[in-house]
């Protein structure tokens, strides 16, 4: 009993101090650790390893244990290969587990390492709390050191901090620097309830999991040694320690201990000097200092005090109550004061001190009283004998009495009413369930749904499983104190490592289903053997195939499919078959790495000169090239083949550099337990980058490229058979085009399937397609039966019977010139694929089309005995077909669209054919037959169908004689110079295989179709009129809604700076809000309703500032909403505009609208530069153009405003209403009141505006108003601009005149201002570009005005004589004197010299309109020089065209009044002359033509007066020719 006590004395001396390591077995070498330990163990330094370091508990205990330990982050580096632990086979993550301070805990810990390490695969990490504090079950000098858990919830923040990784933190702090040590832990084994309050919110915010409970109950009560319990049986319950009687007594038997300190100091007389029985020696260390027992050397002293005097306080004297340190949860004093139990509860102890108080009252036998736990070690040690915890029975606990405890802020507060808490709580303590806690990373990082279930961790579910009931814990105790050989070292290792073993069962019931797990590798499939077998075949095919295509390389076949397209598609095909071979076989590194190189490689040497073949053939057939074989250049094929490979290899270099393949493992659970009970796990390897987006790619290029091949050969399914291989390619490419589907198909099948069966679904595709690529191109090619081909003499081909067809539109020269090139290639891409469409519907072989042709051939390249008939039906039906479209696209290309004609001309006969090769091959038509056709072309009629004689005999054999109707006379031939006859040919079947119009329908009744049709037929002219209203509601339309997005643009800077100022704007809407009027508008709001618009006429109209702010919104191109209502609006002002015109000849609604074509094209010359980038320095400084201000300062301000670019097409289209017909002198003598009205100024044009804005003020048109104008302001400006464009179209008035050339000089002539007058100022600055601006537009109005003698010579032509008639008809109306024709020729030449030619130059000084000044110069002058020439013969013509229109009954008896010269001087030269016969419209258009041709001599002549014209008061002439 002795010894027991001794022993037991002494391991109680390893528990003074906790955190101090404990003393391990020592030895002299590895025998005696085997011998006296384990086998496993070494002798370490003069110590026994810990056997459990190697391999584990249960592979130590369990025999035929196959599973060693798995490694954690605590072994070293070599541990693996010294078969000291295994790596996780799955990579489970690693669990920190805290072991924290008190043996119960250790034990918790160390099963759950056992559980999850050695069982599960799963890595576990020990934390104590503190730096440098070891107490893992594997540690190797089976070191415990007792640690912290004051800061448990800390430790999980910090694995969240770093989701579960603990890793990191292992490296934070040390043992010089221990404050900077961050701990970390997932799980806490064991836990007490009052312990959950110290950690925060853990649980509220997702840190920690709920509590679980972990079997064990728990609880902490008063204890006194079992020789107290039997000196006073009354003090085993509290009812023996209430009152004052007790008090007493306990103050006698419960003394207060001495720390060895104090004992030497206070008590021994020798200070501890002499051994005096209780102490050998002074403390020595500031540990012994405050030791209160120490084993040989302090064996504790009792003592009484001031504080057991109850003599001295007898109703304050108390005994002695030792209890936990103050942050610990315990009621002791809350009890003992409620219950009036005569004790001082003492909280100042630590931990040691409080067990180093029982071991010195179990040495002294001296009475002690404490405040202890259980389950816990000190109990168990002195279990049995007379120090054994005895308990002291308190009043039974309640529910109300918990309610009521002090918490633990004021059990250590200093408020001692508050330490006390209620008399409520002084109950005794119930048993509690034991908790374990759980971080949320846990199951994060067990069930990541990143990585595949197969691999999630069985961690959580693990330690949610685990449980352990008192009972079991007192068996490792009990194990624990039966062990002698390293109490606290080895032995509680070695004990719990027996109890696994004992309850390995048990145990094993925490792991989930289907674990513990153990991987199997997959065999190989059969189907991938299959698929590296035939990946070999193939490659073998192969290579033999490349040494037969070169070998017989001089095959016909061989060469006319190019020897070096079939070589570059077989190496192709090998490097496909590689791939294939690659993704079947066993996957490594370089495997993986080779599958994209291969496949990308190989399918772009297989597809790019596939496809390039395809394109050439299409390109080469849309151009009439079907008759002869294709060959490539090996310059085209290699450069189209390189570049595809390059571009191929950059992107596997990119996907190996960021993405690259490697090696992944796929698992599957089998269901399937081995001879150890493990659950097996299927583990597949296969190739895999991070993101599918690389083999999408790798898919969807050759798909796309396929694709596009099948596009154009679609495209050409017109082709002839046989020719280029044609339906060869067509099926290779469909071929292709499948299996490109199938790879689709498998990638979509990724995470279905089987990975590995996967790789070799993707082979067998992969080599699917080179077979078929073999079977369907190479095969015949190189295998098939052909002669040797002969490339040295290629011949054309000769067809003995074909027809050909030449198509011209007429007056397309014209029309082109007044357009934009898009425009014009639109129309033509839109006619001409019409013309395709008629062409594959009668198996017409389109031969080529140009700008105004399209040439058409039959029997080529097939034989077609109908030849001449279908070619007549096509030429028929392309003839209607052009007319209605020609009438459908006015709507969207403008005037004159519906004027163009068609002319058609065929002949048959023997034509050659063949390529011309060289850098741009072509398919070529050569001999007789071509040139009669161009010949019949270009001497056919308009809307008329003329077939050459032969034709006609043709036609006539196949019985369609009724077609043909002999034309009169002959037409030259450039066919052996000589006069032939031809035939107009009207196919009346036509109609059966088109559904054709009426109008069509009688226009091939009369044998034609255009021409001179319906120009008498006043349905046709209102439909025409109604197509012209609708393109220039949609011009309008466009600009409307630039002008919209403006204002929204407007209204969101206006929003910026009113935030800035703290206000709102209205969120009101911009297109329909109503008009309003700030003050200073209001104040002249007059001027709007001025009698005259004359008057109104401006010098300087102000134009908007540059915005920096819009500018940067109007990059965005916002969309625009035009409210329906608006647009109905519109539609009802255009054509009331429209109907106010006249039916005059020029001065019409179609005059109108070609003027507005020519101010949209000037306007869109101006703000074609707008587009540019935002204004900004970095803009300037880069060199990519000019900026948004830049532009805006070039252009004064023009192409920064929507509204004034409205104005220009708005004063376009009404500057000519209700025009007379007739010259301004003629117009006042008509119509006097207007001319009163208008001050005998100007009378046509003022007329024209007061008309259209009255009409435009008119209720009905108010939204369109809304939606035009924001406010007053924009309406007041907007009719100033109108004003001043319509007022400059005048150009007999000399004071207009007069005012345009002042300002003009002051605004672009004089460019520096001397003294004073240099506009070195902002509102200077400002004026200066206003003017600018304002003369600008002035000319532009006048430029489109006369466009046409700055157009193609037709446009000129047709308007000049559209002028000349409607002057004719004046003067045959006896509304002029004069007969135009007299004086015509020498009119226009002045005209041009003085005024068209001036004007042009002025549009290229002004410098807004870039390079159309260069062509209106360049127009105006080929014009002027063609009416040198053909001048005098145009005007005799037209005279004679008139004279057949009138008749021949004499001139007019109106007089006339001629007017000065003076009128003709040009604006900046000599003359200015608003006119004609020289082309232009406005107000004195008509009555300039009537001054004599030596009114252009450059004279001052005297000041016209006329006795019938009166001056105003104003001083203007009256009714003067010049007005």
């Amino acid at each position: 009993m002795m010894k027991v006590l001794l022993y037991t004395l002494a391991c109680l001396a390893l528990l003074l101090v906790p955190g101090v390591r404990a003393t391990n077995v020592p030895c002299t070498d590895n025998a005696w650790c085997i011998d006296n330990l384990h086998h496993s163990s070494e002798c370490v330094d003069g110590f026994c390893s810990n056997p459990f370091y190697q391999k584990g508990c249960l592979a130590q205990r369990v025999p035929n244990w196959h599973r060693v330990r798995t490694c954690n982050s605590e072994d070293p580096p070599d541990a693996v290969a010294k078969g000291y632990c295994q790596v996780s086979a799955f990579d489970y993550p690693e669990i920190r587990i805290h072991a924290q301070n008190w043996e119960s805990s250790f034990f918790g810990t160390w099963i759950l390492t056992i559980l999850l390490s050695e069982l599960l695969d799963v890595p576990v990490s020990v934390e104590a709390g503190v730096v440098d504090t070891h107490v893992h079950l594997y540690d190797m000098m089976s070191r415990i050191e007792y640690g912290s858990n004051a800061d448990w919830g800390g430790t999980m923040r910090n694995a969240l901090a770093t989701n579960g990784d603990c890793r990191p933190y292992a490296n934070t702090g040390s043992s010089d620097n221990p404050e900077e040590y961050q701990p970390c832990s997932h799980v806490m084994p064991e836990t007490w309830i009052g312990a959950l309050g110290r950690a925060g919110d853990v649980f509220e915010t997702g840190v920690a999991e709920k509590p679980m409970a972990l079997g064990a109950l728990g609880g902490d009560y008063w204890y006194v040694p079992k020789f107290t319990g039997a000196r006073y049986p009354e003090f085993l319950s509290y009812v023996g320690l209430q009152g004052d009687e007790a008090r007493k007594k306990l103050a006698d038997i419960f003394k207060r201990p001495a720390t060895w300190k104090d004992y030497c100091d206070e008590v021994s007389e020798s200070n501890c000097q002499e051994d005096d029985g209780v102490a050998t020696r002074p403390p020595e260390t500031e540990d012994e200092e405050m030791a209160m027992f120490a084993e040989g050397e302090y064996t504790g002293h009792f003592r009484k005090t001031d504080a057991n005097d109850c003599v001295k306080y007898p109703h304050n004297c108390t005994g002695h109550f030792a209890d936990y340190p103050c942050g610990w949860t315990t009621p002791a004093q809350q009890q003992a004061y409620h219950l009036d139990i005569g004790l001082e509860v003492v909280t100042t102890y630590t931990y040691s001190q409080l067990v180093q108080i029982w071991a010195a009252a179990n040495a002294t036998q001296s009475d002690v009283m404490v405040f202890w736990w259980e389950p816990d070690s000190m109990p168990q040690l002195y279990y049995g004998t007379d120090a054994q915890h005895t308990r002291v029975s308190l009043p039974q606990p309640t529910q109300t009495c918990y309610d009521n405890r002090a918490n633990a802020a004021d059990r250590c507060g200093d408020d001692y009413e508050k330490r006390i808490g209620s008399p409520l709580g002084d109950c005794d303590t119930a048993p509690q369930s034991l908790k374990k806690v759980v971080s949320t990373t846990v199951r994060d990082m067990s069930q990541n749904p990143e990585i595949p279930e197969e691999l999630w961790s069985p961690a959580f579910e693990a330690i949610s499983a685990y449980e352990i009931s008192t009972l079991q814990l007192q068996d490792i105790f009990e194990l624990w104190y039966g062990k002698n050989l390293d109490r606290w070292g080895y032995d509680p290792r070695d004990a719990v490592c027996e109890w696994i073993v004992d309850n390995l069962e048990l145990v094993q019931s925490f792991a989930p289903p289907t674990h513990p797990r153990k991987i199997q590798e997959a065999p190989a499939e059969s189907l991938a053997l299959a698929a590296q077998g035939l990946s070999y075949f193939m490659m073998a095919v192969l290579v033999v195939t490349m040494g037969l295509t070169w070998l017989w390389r001089s095959k016909a076949t061989i060469c006319i499919a190019q020897l070096e397209c079939i070589l570059i598609l077989e190496i192709g095909l090998f490097l496909v078959a590689g791939a294939a071979l690659a993704s079947a076989i066993s996957p490594s590194d370089a495997s993986c790495q080779a599958v994209p190189w291969l496949a990308n490689i190989g399918y772009c040497l297989v597809l790019i000169p596939t496809v390039a073949r395809v394109d050439a053939i299409i390109r080469l057939s849309a151009a009439g090239k079907h008759m002869q074989h294709l060959r490539l250049s090996q310059k085209v094929l290699f450069g189209t083949v390189g570049l595809g490979v390059l571009v191929a290899a950059t992107y596997c270099v990119i996907w190996t550099v960021v993405d690259p393949r490697s090696i992944a493992f796929q698992y599957q659970v089998l269901g399937e337990e081995n001879e150890f009970g493990e659950n097996l796990v299927k583990e597949t390897d296969y190739c895999s980058s991070e993101s599918l987006a690389w083999y999408a790619i790798s898919v969807a290029w050759p798909g796309c490229l396929i694709l596009f091949g099948l596009i154009v050969n679609f495209m050409n399914s017109r082709a002839p058979d046989g020719i280029n291989d044609t339906k060869v390619l067509s099926a290779l490419l469909i071929s292709h085009f499948i299996f490109v589907v199938l790879r689709v198909l498998v990638l979509n099948l990724n995470g279905a399937v089987n990975a590995t069966r996967l790789a070799d679904y993707s082979s067998l595709v992969l080599l699917g397609d080179c077979a078929a690529t073999l079977m369907i191109f190479v095969f015949p090619k190189v295998l098939g039966k052909s002669g040797a081909y002969d490339t040295k003499d290629p011949l054309p081909d000769i067809f003995l019977s074909s027809s050909i067809m030449n198509a011209e539109i007429v007056g397309f020269a014209g029309w082109s010139s007044v357009r934009e090139p898009v425009q014009i290639f639109k129309f033509l891409e839109r006619m001409w694929c019409e013309f395709d469409s008629i062409a594959k519907k009668h198996s017409v072989f389109k031969v080529d089309s140009g700008s105004d042709t399209y040439v058409a051939a039959t029997g080529i390249p097939r034989k077609q005995s109908d030849h001449a008939e279908k070619l007549a039906l096509f030429g028929a039906e392309c003839l209607a077909r052009f007319y209605e479209l020609a009438q459908e696209l006015e709507v969207q290309f403008g005037p004159d669209t519906s004027d163009l004609e068609l002319r058609i001309g065929i002949h048959s006969g023997k034509v050659t054919g063949g390529y011309l090769q060289g850098m741009s091959t072509r398919f070529n038509l050569f001999g007789e037959t071509c040139n009669t056709a161009n010949d019949m072309g270009a001497s056919s009629e308009a809307g008329r169908i003329q077939v050459s004689e032969y034709t006609a005999r043709l036609l006539t054999n196949a019985g369609k004689k009724h077609w043909l109707a002999q034309r009169d006379g002959s037409v030259s031939s450039r066919v052996g110079q000589s006069e032939v006859t031809t035939y107009w040919c009207r196919p009346d079947n036509h109609r059966e295989n088109q559904n054709l119009s009426p109008t069509a329908e009688a226009d091939l009744e009369r044998g034609t179709i255009g021409g001179l049709r319906n120009i008498t037929n006043e349905k046709s002219a209102a439909e025409k009129r109604r197509r012209l209203v609708e393109w220039n509601v949609q011009v309008l339309l466009n600009l409307l809604k630039e002008v919209v997005r403006s204002k929204q643009h407007q209204a969101a800077v206006r929003k910026q700076k009113s935030r800035a100022q703290g206000t709102l704007l209205s969120s009101a809407s911009i297109v329909s809000s109503p008009m309003t009027s700030s003050k200073a508008d209001s104040s002249d709001d007059s001027s709007c309703d001025l009698t005259r618009p004359l008057d109104g006429v401006k010098e300087v109209v102000d134009f908007p500032e540059f915005s920096r702010r819009k500018a940067r919104l109007q990059k965005g191109r916002s969309t625009v909403f035009i409210p329906q209502v608006v647009v109905d609006q519109l539609h009802e002002y255009v054509t009331c505009i429209s109907d106010l015109y006249k039916d005059n000849p020029f001065h019409s609604f179609d005059h109108a609208s070609h003027v507005v074509m020519a101010t949209l094209k000037y306007t869109n010359r101006i703000i074609s530069a707008s587009e540019l980038q935002e204004d900004n320095d970095d803009a300037m400084s880069s060199g990519n153009g000019p900026t948004a201000a830049q532009v805006h300062d070039h252009t004064y301000g023009i192409s920064s405003d929507p509204l004034t670019h409205f104005s220009f097409v708005f004063s376009a289209l009404i500057h000519d209403v209700d025009h007379p017909g007739v010259p301004n002198q003629q117009f006042c003598k008509e119509d006097p009141e207007l001319a009163n009205l208008y001050f005998q100024r100007s009378l046509a044009e003022q007329n024209s505006f007061d008309l259209s804005w009255n009409l435009l003020q008119e209720s009905r048109f108010s939204d369109l108003r809304k939606c035009l104008f924001a406010n007053r302001g924009e309406q007041k400006r907007f009719r100033q601009l109108v004003i001043n464009q319509v007022m400059a179209t005048d150009l007999g008035d000399l004071e207009l005149k007069n005012l345009r050339q002042g300002r003009w000089e002051k605004a672009f002539a004089a460019q520096d201002y001397p003294g004073d007058q240099k506009i070195d100022s902002i509102v200077q600055q400002v004026e200066s570009r206003n003017r600018k601006a304002t003369i600008v537009i002035e000319h532009l109005i006048q430029a489109s005005d006369v466009s046409h003698t700055m157009q193609h010579w037709e446009i000129y032509r047709e308007w000049n004589e559209k002028l000349f008639m409607e002057m004719y008809a004046a003067h045959r109306n006896g509304r002029a004197s004069k007969d135009p024709s007299d004086f015509w020729y020498e009119g226009e030449l002045g005209f041009f010299d003085f005024y068209v030619v001036p004007l042009s130059k002025k549009l290229n000084e002004c410098g807004v309109f870039g390079i159309s000044c260069d062509e209106n110069l360049s127009y105006a002058s080929s014009n002027r020089d063609l009416w040198v020439k053909r001048g005098k013969q145009a005007t005799e013509e037209m005279r004679k065209k008139a004279e057949a229109l009138w008749g021949n009954s004499g001139s007019s008896k109106i007089d006339v009044v001629q007017a000065a010269p003076e009128a003709y001087k040009d604006d900046t030269t000599t003359a200015e002359m608003e006119g004609s016969g020289w082309g232009i419209s406005g107000s004195s258009k008509l009555e300039v033509l009537q001054v004599e041709p030596e009114a252009f001599k450059e004279v001052e002549p005297e000041p016209f007066r006329d006795d019938d014209a009166t001056t105003t008061p104003e001083g203007h002439m009256e009714c003067s020719g010049w007005l």
